[in-house]
């Protein structure tokens, strides 16, 4: 069994955030599917994000990105992947297939 990290990146300014008092808030949330080499799907994972920040925070972290890891573990061969980003606050999301190798 091999490990890989996948890593999201999330420019801040594309994140959709609603005003909560003090905070602006959101979640975003990623499903995970896991193909194995005939495409048939092995797995699927959807994990949530909650994101809070001060308007302080907020200025701050203006040009930045938003980072998500996550750490996937898959027998030896060649995989791939559907990744599916979804902000929950402005219902916008993105999709991505990608080619994984272990």
């Amino acid at each position: 069994e091999g490990e890989l990290l996948l890593l999201i990146e999330i420019p801040y300014e594309n994140i959709w955030f609603a005003a909560q008092g003090e905070e602006l808030k959101t979640a975003l949330e990623v499903t995970l599917e896991i193909f194995d080499a005939s495409q048939n799907k092995v797995r699927e994972e959807t994990r949530s994000y909650p994101l809070a920040l001060n308007k302080e925070k907020f200025k701050d972290v203006m040009g930045k990105n938003y980072e998500i890891q996550i750490l996937i573990r898959l027998e030896p061969g060649h995989d791939s992947a559907t990744v599916t980003l979804k902000n929950l606050t402005g219902q916008s999301q993105a999709k991505k297939r990608i080619k994984l190798t272990v």
